[in-house]
């Protein structure tokens, strides 16, 4: 709707996981230099942790990309939605591994285990290492679920580990892995993905609106030390905030966004927040 008049060729604010958007704050490329780490060193694995709306997906998929460009070849299993019964889960990474062919629609756990393994070691064979991306791991309900997941990663050759497992999830995701020594043990790489900063907010905001066609300045300083106020430097609030400013400032022909602009907008977005409560 806003698009023609701000000179924007696509939104540049919506809250999905583009890779076209990542933002490289501080916080966010050392994450993926772990993330890149881990699975480049074949660590057993890693996980990221982070608050609401931080940038976990976005940063999963931007390591799924940078992997995909790889010339040695990575076979990427992700795991969006984790809360599956042990079966269920090891019958997703066959299938996403690519082991599912001629798989009898009864099939005891142990069979299922044999069969991914066999999925694991033929990628090994091809020169593909394995990684599994479990997003929202926070979420998992069923305890013997982070047991299975160790058990994954005894799927390893004398010097080496066929798979690295990525687990995002929101902070309490590090309280109950500490609840599973075992796995705790096995977590190689960590790091908690914070906020952006003040001078970050500006950088992020410019870099969204070039990435999708913008050529002017549209959130003046003013305006963007609103945002940061408003959303702590959370990515996923300063998309929310900054589209609907574009839209009021479309709806009231404004030259440029204005921190009055962006202060009424944050006002409405905590008073739905405060309603859906």
């Amino acid at each position: 709707m806003y698009l023609d008049y701000w000179g924007l060729k696509k939104k540049p604010f919506e809250n999905t996981p583009n890779p076209d958007f990542f933002f490289y704050s501080v916080n966010h490329e050392e994450a993926l230099t772990r993330l890149l780490y881990g699975v480049k060193e074949r660590k057993g694995a890693v996980m990221i942790t982070g608050d609401i709306g931080a940038g976990k997906t976005l940063l999963s998929r931007m390591l799924v990309r940078l992997l995909s460009r790889e010339e040695k070849g990575y076979n990427i299993a992700v795991v969006v939605n984790p809360n599956l019964s042990a079966e269920d889960l090891l019958r997703e990474l066959i299938y996403q591994f690519g082991g599912l062919e001629s798989l009898p629609p009864v099939i005891s756990k142990l069979d299922l285990l044999h069969r991914l393994e066999d999925t694991i070691f033929e990628s090994n064979e091809k020169g593909q290492h394995c990684v599994l991306v479990i997003d929202e791991a926070h979420v998992i309900k069923d305890e013997a679920i982070f047991e299975e997941i160790r058990l994954l990663l005894n799927f390893q050759k004398n010097d080496a580990f066929l798979m690295t497992i990525v687990l995002l999830g929101q902070p309490e995701l590090a309280q109950r892995i500490r609840q599973h020594e075992p796995l705790a043990q096995r977590i190689a790489i960590r790091y908690n993905l914070s906020g952006l900063s003040k001078e970050e907010v500006g950088k992020y905001i410019d870099y969204r609106l070039k990435a999708s066609g913008g050529n002017r300045e549209i959130f003046n300083a003013t305006s963007v030390e609103e945002v940061y106020r408003a959303s702590k430097g959370i990515p996923r609030i300063i998309n929310n905030i900054c589209d609907l400013s574009l839209l009021m400032g479309f709806s009231s022909q404004a030259e440029m966004v204005s921190d009055a602009i962006v202060k009424a907008v944050a006002d409405d977005l905590r008073l739905a927040a405060r309603y859906v409560k």
